[in-house]
């Protein structure tokens, strides 16, 4: 192999590694800012809409941990028909870009009780709720969150 030959490699090798290293830039901006979106307080009471179809109103608190996409955040739900309102229970889960999983978690007298696995995807500025299993008297099997300012329900 000649310095000439050795040269043009040398020059494709790093246009190529600077191409992509402004490619992974992008993207973790890009994830950093969905992340910043998706934390804060979410809800489904309110929706002039799909209220009418809810079977549950929801408040989803969330913390998005912007390095690693951990999810931490508290839940509370309550029944639209009948008198049944779950306990505050801590959610976590992983955030992979635009969509995560979350688990369901309530702490009684030392015990640690699972409640359920719900799938969440942010699109647009709606949080779209999949609940995979769980408990379906305390949470809704699907429902669309919308970011909430103020507690919806004590």
């Amino acid at each position: 192999m000649t310095l000439e030959q050795l040269g043009i490699l040398t020059g494709i090798g790093s246009a190529i590694l600077t191409g992509l290293y402004f490619i992974y830039k992008g993207y973790r901006d890009k994830r950093n800012k969905i992340r910043e979106k998706i934390t804060g307080q979410w809800g489904n009471e309110g929706d002039i809409v799909w209220s009418e179809h809810e079977t549950h109103f929801v408040e989803l608190v969330l913390t998005i941990d912007k390095e690693d996409g951990e999810i931490t955040g508290t839940i509370k739900s309550k029944h639209t028909q009948e008198d049944i309102t779950s306990p505050y229970c801590s959610v976590h889960g992983k955030l992979r870009f635009r969509s995560g999983e979350l688990k369901i978690l309530h702490v009684r007298h030392g015990e640690l009780l699972p409640y359920g696995t719900v799938r969440i995807k942010f699109k647009r500025k709606i949080l779209y709720w999949n609940l995979k299993n769980g408990v379906g008297d305390f949470f809704p099997k699907t429902t669309k969150l919308h970011r909430q300012n103020t507690p919806s329900f004590p």
